[in-house]
């Protein structure tokens, strides 16, 4: 988020705070980072962007109770992929500003909260509220305990259309609409593999095969076959993108400058 706003506004310094770490060249190039040594009462007014993780424990002031997170007057507070987010951190960050205009943003069908207690499992705000639908006449049924103001966005920026009808038609009551264009489809080549708009590889799953079975590692999924077909693949993309692609480009722009060189020197020698 802090990326975006770098991208499209401008004097963000005046109000704009990124607090903790961040790996984005973007931000920390624009003078946005801060830590808990910032005197907040500096500035008359200011948006912080953080994770929902900070907000119980960390703050500004050099820890200084009244300058934390979660004592702060905030006039909104806005919660993004809030679907990722367990449900007693959301509970705690809505009980401890109960004056404050809260925003909830995500989507109740992207990725759940990895938990490990089995009581919050498959829990968020998502669950909680019973909002698990796009249609606005179940979403005003359904939900509880009050009528909240719900806004579909409905328009997906990610995907391809191709790609985008496929999760529309499966898990989003084929309600979505697409940003992208059909054209703008950026064709891969590869040699001897005549790739379609959607892709389907196949590996396969043994639970008596330490190769293929799925396994489990602090409490996450992985698969060493597919691991190891996924590296196989990345190195296979990148040699026939520099093949088929940058080094494909490079050859028309030198043959383009080898044909402008003539005419460049014939002009010097005429000065």
């Amino acid at each position: 988020m802090a990326r975006k706003f770098c991208l499209c506004l401008l004097n963000l310094r005046i109000w704009l705070l990124r607090f903790g770490a961040s790996g984005d060249n973007v931000v920390e190039n624009a003078g946005l980072l801060c830590d808990n040594t910032l005197e907040i009462e500096e500035y008359e007014r200011c948006c912080v962007i953080t994770t929902a993780t900070r907000f119980p424990y960390d703050g500004f002031n050099h820890g200084s109770q009244n300058s934390q997170l979660k004592n702060l007057d905030w006039d909104v507070i806005i919660v993004d992929e809030a679907s990722m987010i367990m449900l007693p951190m959301m509970a705690f960050i809505l009980h401890q500003s109960p004056d404050t205009q809260f925003i909830i943003a995500g989507d109740p069908f992207q990725i759940e909260p990895i938990v490990f207690a089995e009581e919050w499992k498959g829990e968020n705000i998502y669950s909680m509220i019973r909002l698990n639908s796009f249609d606005p006449i179940l979403q005003q049924n359904a939900i509880i305990p009050h009528q909240y103001d719900i806004h579909n966005l409905t328009t997906q920026y990610r995907s391809i259309p191709s790609l985008g009808h496929v999760f529309s038609n499966f898990a989003y009551e084929n309600r979505l609409t697409h940003f992208r264009k059909k054209e703008e489809r950026r064709v891969l080549k590869l040699d001897n593999l005549e790739l379609k708009p959607i892709n389907i590889i196949r590996f396969p799953s043994n639970k008596l095969e330490t190769l293929y079975r799925p396994q489990r590692l602090n409490g996450s999924h992985f698969h060493i076959y597919s691991a190891l077909l996924t590296a196989e693949l990345t190195k296979y993309l990148v040699e026939q993108i520099f093949k088929n692609h940058i080094q494909t480009e490079k050859k028309n722009k030198a043959v383009a400058y080898r044909h402008y060189l003539p005419i460049q020197s014939t002009g010097a020698n005429g000065r």
